[in-house]
């Protein structure tokens, strides 16, 4: 599983989404999109329409 949190001040990450191997996953009305790309080795994350919500430290895991 690859894990997308957010950090904001004085606070722990919080988790905003999680994906499973090979898998795709969507977040805050699609807005945030993270994708597990296994043949490719990669994680990417995809955020648009940014709000001031949004706003902090992101961290993967």
């Amino acid at each position: 599983a690859k894990y997308w949190c957010l950090q904001t001040a004085g606070r722990q990450c919080q988790e905003q989404m999680y994906t499973l191997a090979g898998r795709e996953a969507q977040y805050r009305d699609g807005r945030i999109t993270i994708k597990d790309d296994r043949l490719r080795r990669t994680v990417s994350v995809t955020m648009t329409h940014l709000k001031a919500e949004d706003s902090g430290t992101y961290f993967c895991a």
